[in-house]
């Protein structure tokens, strides 16, 4: 028998080493591969609201910004939207603000003219109790007439200023707050302020009179304060006023005041 040849190699020859080697690695992934940290993940979106606002510009989100429902405030650059409703500024934007003494506010007064006085004296009648009034007058420099309506206790409160001899009569306006009474007495001669409306709001109150006072000394002036029957009076001790017997009619002589005049002071309600 013919051998075979050392070069030729059988089918079922395997050399060794080749028999040895490990077959490769597997390409697909495995199904229990832990993810790399470092991959980046879609943000929630609380985070990415939070992140927005911590990189937005001050000019833009600043400290004056808030958010509410519908309404944004602070600056807004770029605003856009189907309908935007409130004041819009395009560009910049100056605000003047004016600030003053609250009294320039008040009511206006004005200087009852000479002649409608000396018309209303020549047909006033006073009344038993007139002089007290006139000296509780020029003693306190302030005096509040108390009585119903028609009284004549506007006409009397007139009265009681023309008969001090003062140099004019000025007429406050009823809607001068209490309050404020005191800083409309700045020129000297007399006040008088008709109909005061009082409620449990607004009261007029000894304090306020002891200011009205104290600027009337500096101005030297006087002031009679008419008012309705009222329990808003704390602290003071008005002049009650009811008509006399005898009434005397003004007629034409002093539109807009009471036809009937009271010239009686209470003593007891002093």
């Amino acid at each position: 028998m013919t051998a075979p040849e050392a070069g030729d190699a059988g089918p079922d020859d395997v050399t060794p080493r080749a028999a040895q080697q490990p077959a490769p690695p597997s390409r697909e992934p495995h199904t229990d591969t832990v993810p790399d940290p470092d991959e980046e993940r879609p943000q929630e979106a609380r985070a990415a609201q939070r992140e927005l606002f911590a990189h937005t510009p001050d000019f833009i989100l600043g400290e004056g910004t808030g958010f509410g429902g519908s309404l944004v405030g602070g600056s807004q650059h770029g605003v856009s939207g189907g309908q935007v409703g409130g004041d819009v500024y395009l560009g910049g934007r100056t605000e003047i603000h004016h600030h003053g003494p609250a009294a320039t506010a008040q009511g206006a007064s004005g200087e009852i003219p000479p002649e409608r006085l000396d018309a209303l004296a020549a047909v006033f009648a006073e009344g038993p109790a007139f002089g007290t009034a006139l000296e509780r007058l020029r003693d306190e420099r302030v005096l509040v007439l108390r009585g119903a309506h028609a009284t004549g206790r506007n006409a009397a409160a007139v009265m009681l200023l023309h008969r001090l001899g003062v140099s004019a009569v000025h007429a406050l306006s009823p809607e001068t707050p209490p309050a404020a009474l005191s800083a409309q007495l700045t020129r000297p001669g007399g006040y008088v302020l008709r109909d005061l409306p009082l409620s449990r709001n607004r009261p007029l109150r000894d304090t306020h009179l002891f200011a009205a006072r104290d600027q009337l000394g500096k101005a030297d002036g006087y002031l009679v304060v008419t008012v309705e029957n009222s329990p808003h009076l704390p602290g003071i001790t008005p002049c009650a006023w009811v008509p006399p017997g005898a009434r005397v009619s003004y007629g034409r002589s002093w539109p807009g005041i009471d036809r009937t005049t009271s010239t009686r002071c209470s003593p007891s309600n002093r």
